[in-house]
């Protein structure tokens, strides 16, 4: 789940998270957010294992 400068949280896809995250650098991860979907999307942003 991201979160933007609106404060409205963002469902996405791991790999979607990782577009914007990469991208939108005002978006962040929000604390509701699984560690193990923030791990996926850093493997998707940083190439690492899947």
């Amino acid at each position: 789940m991201l979160v933007g400068t609106d404060d409205r949280e963002r469902h996405v896809c791991p790999a979607h998270a990782a577009a914007l995250w990469l991208t939108e650098p005002t978006y962040r991860f929000s604390a509701k957010t699984n560690p193990d979907a923030i791990g996926s999307a850093m493997r998707h942003a940083f190439g690492g294992d899947r």
